[in-house]
């Protein structure tokens, strides 16, 4: 809607003499024209003060204050070329609670990066940023300058070791939004960033000690370990030096070269050596750290930082001193159990008995022989010069007897992989709910010709490697082995070789033996006395002894007594005229329940049954005989005879009768019959003669034979 105004002023001239008859209504203020020569200017410098005002005064403000209420975080931060003084940073992040408006934020000058109230460094950070909707990305890349090493030494390794750090970032920033830039904004933020909280969750991937240091340093290292970064930060390090120790002894340095820690899991090649131990501290670490990787056990190891080159020559100072603030707890085990002995011989097994040890024998062996192999990856020297044992012997699932042996001398052959030592007197230890299975295991050793078995248990050993003599204990083996057995000790027969009649009662002979016993077994026993029944026909006839029985493997000559008394049985009698008569006769000697007062023997020697040849006298009895005729003689056909007798046996023999049929070519010349009422007593191994009436055969027919035979003989005709 206009006015005119100027047709109203005309209007009211006309009129104004009329003004005191009657007044006209005056115009409204905003119909008039001095109003409206006031009021466009007025606004339009209001609207320009107001555009001033919102773009330099309250758009600076909403945009400080939304600058305020954002919040940044970086999501990854890579950090490479690290230097004493600066390193290279590309950070990816994001922006939230920017405002409603699109807008685009750059950084025009130094900002400056603090930690913990201490200042840091200062970086430029190029380029744009967007923003839309409350939030946006950044992707920035700069260069950081260290402006405070000392305190960057404190972060970095504060940063390594915690979950999170704080860093506080200060400098200006412009934010260009709807067409306008808003410069030199202040930048004050508190930014959290996840850390490298230790690196924990360290597991070792391959542990290996490929061989010894050319140089002599100790023995080479290889580890693989996986390590997990759950920073935002990814870190370019180049060659990084960790010492290992294990409890307080420092074990040795490995290094991993052209390394970036990056995010999340990653597995670290290292490489290093164990140094030589040249304490006795030292000495027992290494040697508990080695035997529990052996065993299978896990051992705590810490992994503490050394040094760093991220060139690979030099170090970094403030880096270096930030990996030394790194300790990381590593879990050494290996990755399956370890079984490094593979087969055993027990060589020569020697074992003593006794009555009061019959479930303890005292147990040697020579030339024990062990087949063994080091773990994969293991190569270093390794030279064993004591070795000593803890184990259980076992058959089919059966525990039979326990076996501690101390530390014997051994040798080593590291390229065959054989290990061989002596074991000295130890006791066989058999629990009391293993009797039985210890006794069947005896028998079947006596009487069989191999027997398996297990040896199960560990074994200790000193060693000799390049970092010094090392003690490696509980080695855990479970080896299949056997042992020879005795077959019954009659594989060959034994051979009697003596057999001698000392003693003589009214109920039996006693006799000294002499028998070769062939032991087919690497096996020494020690059994103490042994009494085996003898057997002729199918007939006990008397028992032999022998005492303090001890065999080596090989041919053993056995000196036995046995006792007989011939005429219990037929048998006996047959025996006994075969032998006088200088025949021989099989014999066997047969194991019983009382063969041996050794409880853990009693079914090995009962089981025996061993056949051998006795054999006849060498000499004869009747060493010659004469005739004496007497006057007498044609009347009453007797006449004298005096026999000469030999004694073989060792005692005296008394003649108490003679009952001997006299011949030639089969013609009867007489009989001696005769029981003396002081009977001859014949020395014992000498001589004597008997003098005995002889009844002489006076057929003519007889006597004529005889005179004929005896022309013939003579060649009388």
């Amino acid at each position: 809607m206009a006015f005119d105004i100027r047709e109203e002023d005309e209007n009211h001239d006309e009129f104004d003499e009329y003004d005191d008859v009657k007044q006209a209504t005056p115009p409204k203020f905003y119909r008039r024209r001095k109003f409206w020569i006031f009021c466009i200017p007025t606004t339009i410098i209001g609207v320009v003060v107001a555009v001033v005002l919102i773009l330099y005064v309250i758009m600076p403000k909403i945009a400080q204050g939304l600058m305020n209420k954002a919040t940044i975080s970086f999501s990854q931060i890579d950090i490479t070329n690290p230097s004493a003084s600066s390193m290279d940073l590309v950070m990816a992040g994001g922006m939230q609670n920017t405002g409603p408006f699109h807008a685009d934020i750059s950084f025009p000058g130094t900002v400056t990066v603090s930690w913990n109230g201490i200042q840091l460094g200062t970086t430029e950070i190029p380029g744009t940023s967007t923003a839309s909707g409350g939030h946006g990305d950044l992707n920035l890349q700069s260069k950081f300058t260290v402006t405070n090493e000392t305190g960057f030494s404190e972060f970095s390794g504060y940063m390594l070791n915690a979950q999170s750090f704080v860093w506080h970032l200060e400098g200006k920033l412009n934010v260009k939004a709807l067409g306008h830039t808003v410069k030199d904004l202040n930048l004050n933020k508190d930014i959290t960033i996840n850390a490298f909280n230790g690196l924990t969750g360290v597991a070792i991937q391959k542990f290996s000690l490929p061989g010894d240091d050319p140089s002599g340093k100790g023995i080479l290292i290889e580890i693989d370990t996986t390590v997990t970064n759950p920073s935002a930060i990814q870190m370019y390090m180049g060659s990084l030096t960790l010492a290992i120790s294990y409890k307080d002894t420092l074990m040795g340095y490995v290094t991993s070269t052209n390394l970036t820690m990056v995010r999340g899991p990653q597995t670290l090649s290292m490489k290093g050596v164990l140094i030589p131990q040249n304490t006795t501290q030292g000495l027992a670490d290494v040697s508990e750290m080695m035997s529990r990787y052996i065993g299978n056990v896990v051992t705590d190891t810490t992994a503490t930082g050394y040094d760093v080159k991220p060139d690979g020559v030099n170090s970094v100072d403030w880096l270096s001193a930030a990996v030394k603030n790194l300790k990381l707890n590593v879990p050494l085990q290996s990755p399956q159990p370890l079984q490094l002995i593979k087969s055993l011989n027990l060589g020569a097994l020697g074992l003593a008995f006794t009555a009061p040890t019959a479930y303890e024998p005292v147990t040697t062996s020579t030339g024990v022989l062990a087949n063994y192999t080091l773990p994969d990856g293991f190569n270093f020297n390794i030279q064993f010069t004591q070795v000593a044992n803890s184990f259980t012997l076992s058959r089919n699932n059966v525990s039979i007897a326990n076996l501690n042996s101390s530390y014997n001398p051994a040798t080593s052959n590291m390229a065959a992989g054989t290990l061989t030592f002596n074991l000295l007197q130890t006791p066989l230890i058999v629990p009391e709910a293993s009797h039985v299975a210890f006794q069947e295991f005896n028998r079947d050793l006596t009487t069989g010709s191999n027997l398996a078995f297990n040896v199960v248990g560990q074994a200790s050993v000193f060693a000799n490697t390049s970092i010094g003599q090392v003690n490696l204990v509980n080695i855990p083996f479970n080896a299949s082995t056997e042992l020879a057995g005795l077959q019954s000790l009659g594989n060959p027969a034994p051979t009697i070789t003596s057999l001698q009649v000392v003693s003589g009662t009214t109920d039996a002979l006693g006799l000294n033996i002499t028998v070769v016993i062939v032991n087919p077994s690497s096996i020494s026993l020690s059994a103490g006395d042994i009494v085996l029944n003898l057997v002729y026909g199918g007939a006990t006839i008397g028992t032999v002894t022998m005492p303090n029985l001890s065999i080596v493997p090989g041919a053993n000559t056995v000196q036995a007594t046995s006792s007989i008394n011939p005429a219990a049985t037929t048998q006996g009698m047959e025996l006994l005229n075969l032998y006088t008569s200088g025949a021989g006769a099989a014999v066997s000697i047969a194991g019983s329940s009382t063969s041996t007062s050794i409880d853990s023997l009693s079914l090995a020697f009962g089981a025996l049954n061993i056949g051998s040849q006795m054999p006849g006298l060498t000499s004869k009895l009747l060493a010659g005989a004469s005739l004496v005729v007497l006057e007498t003689t044609v009347v009453d056909g007797l006449a004298q005879t005096v026999v000469t007798v030999n004694n073989p046996f060792v005692p005296a023999m008394t003649i108490m009768s003679i009952d001997s049929k006299i011949t030639y070519n089969g013609i009867s010349l007489g009989a001696v019959v005769s029981t003396f009422s002081s009977p001859p007593v014949i020395p014992g191994a000498g001589q004597g003669t008997i003098t005995a009436s002889l009844t002489m055969n006076t057929n003519p027919d007889d006597l004529t034979g005889l005179i004929r035979s005896q022309a013939v003989k003579n060649g009388m005709s």
